[in-house]
């Protein structure tokens, strides 16, 4: 996910990994509307609109590499 800030892909790795933004925003001290700003860029880069997205979207870019 080189298409990806690495706050973005700080944000993307707990996103998987099952973190709500309100647990996002604790685990790398942020507010809670920074790491939904965050979420919502990480979607539109990756034009994906869920989480279910977002996973299918990691496995082929990670497929790519």
């Amino acid at each position: 996910m080189d298409r990806l800030t690495g706050r973005q892909q700080q944000v993307c790795d707990l996103l998987l990994a099952g973190f709500s933004a309100r647990e996002i925003a604790a685990e790398i001290q942020i507010s809670y509307n920074t790491a939904r700003a965050h979420i919502r860029e990480i979607y539109s880069r990756l034009n994906v609109s869920s989480r279910v997205g977002l996973w299918n979207a990691s496995r082929r870019l990670a497929r790519m590499d």
